[in-house]
């Protein structure tokens, strides 16, 4: 009785967890990987001599996915009516303006240069100097919250008053840190339990 006791606490905690750290946008980074190769595999020559009724499966088998799976990540991708990353943008900016630096917010980027590889960027307006580490688990926060594809996050805050000369603060935290920030913890215990995940961390110029 106590081993299925015992099994019922792990499932419920498996659950809970899921739902503790689940995004907006399911949407994981092999859907993205595979969303935007496909869209590149269709300007191959090869590709484009393939049967339509052929491509998905074609495309699907040179990455490793069966195409039935491929067909879902399309349909997926479909059903939310505009471009993955493009929504995802979206999203990324509406969970920033749920968070202290709101009207802060100065760029929202996502650089896909490799899909593989997804970064996600956002530049703000530094409040003052003591809140520079604070304020960066806010935007990682933000970012974990509406969706689930980056490997990266990139954060960089300029000077309250020298807004488009001066960045007083970057660097960057892998996407699985980002995941694991709780909002209620970030105000009293963001620096000890999250902060030291960041790398690259840069203080450019001083904020007086």
């Amino acid at each position: 009785m106590v081993r299925y006791l015992n099994l019922s606490v792990i499932v419920f905690t498996l659950m809970f967890l899921q739902k503790v750290f689940a995004s907006e946008f399911d949407f994981s980074n092999n859907d993205y990987y595979a969303y935007y190769y496909y869209h590149q595999a269709l300007s191959d020559d090869r590709i484009q001599n393939t049967p339509d009724s052929q491509k998905i499966d074609k495309i699907a088998k040179s990455i490793g996915m069966k195409g039935k799976d491929l067909k879902k990540v399309l349909e997926k991708a479909d059903k939310i009516g505009e471009d993955p990353k493009a929504h995802s943008l979206s999203l990324i900016k509406l969970g920033l303006a749920e968070t202290p630096l709101k009207g802060r917010i100065l760029d929202v980027m996502i650089d896909d240069s490799d899909i593989s590889h997804p970064v996600a960027y956002v530049q703000w307006i530094a409040s003052d100097k003591d809140h520079l580490e604070i304020e960066a688990l806010w935007v990682a926060y933000a970012i974990g919250q509406k969706i689930d594809f980056p490997k990266t996050v990139g954060v960089w805050a300029m000077h309250p008053k020298k807004t488009k000369t001066q960045k007083v603060f970057e660097a960057t935290v892998a996407f699985e840190h980002a995941k694991r920030i709780q909002s209620e913890k970030i105000e009293k215990y963001g620096k000890k339990l999250y902060f030291k995940a960041f790398e690259g961390v840069k203080y450019p110029n001083p904020i007086e």
